[in-house]
């Protein structure tokens, strides 16, 4: 069974793929800072109890098994004895899958120390899940209810198990995408309900069972209704592990022996955005591999290709034309390697908290395709600051 904090991932990586389209923004988070009011409409669950040191694993104790779960509830099983938790701040979690029926673990990133981290806004996130995290201290334990055998009555499609969908899938999966920074906004393609059941614990759980049941049973079986395979009721149990401010632009050491060549950056005084200056490009001298140059040296710790990344980025065509800017957007960008061009690899190894200029050659773009304004075989130009790398 995979770890949930991978299931989690993959939510976001098929929902951001989805969403990208012809713009890196559609995967941004807000910067706002102004703190919402929050409450949620789900409802309080009762007979569920945690046990053990904050921070720390919890035990889940119920008042008698087979425990009864319905869609979109939710008991607060700890409350945490660390800082209280902003809107904006990059939290991290640890996460458990419970199966109701009978107390078992199905599912845990506590015993490869993984975690799972977003920024968290409510610009991005709605507030029946930012309850959740806004206002809650760190090392809060809190549990949300699936029951797979409830049938949805907003998307009417079926998961991979021929399942109805469930309204905790959808509403679930949903805000912890947007929780992760994700939006399907203007994309149109695809469905919440089931690109949330092709790559959610919960579905991949029923979709075991059914095919363990399927090599034991005859074909005069095969007509049953897959949506009686086991593990169907679950708690999905998440402790709030670390919430941190996030910088708004790179701090650190300005590099001044840049090679010739290259466009000329200026920034913002006061917010740290980046001006070019095309006039000082020479293509001749830069040439036609990948080039990642870091503008600004910053402290943190290097990039790895296997982490989520929260940077400010603008990207212009050699030209001079600007045609996407998280700082324009008023919008931070979060994102996994798998799902950006991949002249973004040259982030690698960089430092957190660094200003890092890339020139990205056409096959490490969009190749022969025009994307929104940027047209085919386009050498792109992006100034990028690592804010974040998790």
């Amino acid at each position: 069974m995979r770890h949930i904090e991978t299931n989690l991932k993959r939510v976001v990586a098929v929902l951001c793929a989805v969403a990208m389209g012809t713009g890196l923004t559609a995967c941004g988070n807000s910067t706002s800072t102004t703190q919402p009011t929050v409450q949620t409409s789900l409802t309080p669950m009762t007979g569920v109890t945690a046990e053990g040191a904050l921070g720390s694993k919890p035990t889940i104790k119920f008042d008698s098994l087979p425990y009864t779960t319905h869609n979109n509830q939710y008991a607060i099983l700890q409350t945490g004895d660390g800082d209280v938790v902003a809107e904006n701040q990059n939290v991290c979690l640890q996460n458990l899958v419970i199966n109701t029926d009978d107390g078992s673990e199905l599912d845990s990133s506590w015993d490869d120390d993984p975690k799972d981290c977003a920024v968290i806004s409510s610009s991005t996130m709605g507030p029946d899940y930012l309850y959740f995290f806004v206002g809650q201290k760190v090392h809060t334990t809190i549990a949300l209810s699936y029951n797979l055998d409830e049938t949805s009555t907003s998307t009417g499609s079926t998961s991979a198990t021929g399942a109805t969908a469930t309204n905790t899938a959808d509403r679930l999966g949903g805000d912890f995408a947007d929780l992760f920074g994700r939006s399907l906004a203007g994309s149109g393609t695809a469905d919440l309900g089931d690109l949330l059941r092709a790559n959610d614990i919960t579905a991949q759980t029923a979709a075991d069972e059914t095919s363990s049941s399927d090599a034991t049973s005859s074909s005069s079986d095969s007509s049953s209704d897959s949506s009686s395979a086991t593990n169907t009721h679950y708690l999905w149990v998440f402790t709030i592990m670390s919430a941190t401010d996030v910088p708004t632009h790179a701090e650190g050491t300005e590099v001044t022996d840049l090679p010739d060549g290259l466009p000329t950056v200026t920034r913002d005084s006061s917010t740290g955005k980046p001006s070019i200056d095309m006039s000082t490009y020479d293509a001749s001298k830069v040439g036609d591999d990948l080039v990642t140059q870091t503008l600004i040296e910053g402290t943190g710790d290097e990039v790895a290709e296997d982490q989520t990344v929260i940077v400010q980025y603008t990207g212009w065509l050699t030209d001079g034309t600007q045609f996407d800017s998280s700082w324009d957007n008023g919008k931070t960008f979060t994102f996994t390697f798998d799902q950006v061009v991949t002249g973004f690899k040259g982030l690698i190894g960089k430092k957190v908290g660094s200003q890092v200029l890339l020139i990205i050659p056409p096959d490490q773009g969009y190749g022969s395709q025009a994307t929104g304004s940027i047209p085919a075989n386009s050498t792109l130009i992006f100034v990028v600051d690592i804010l974040s790398a998790s």
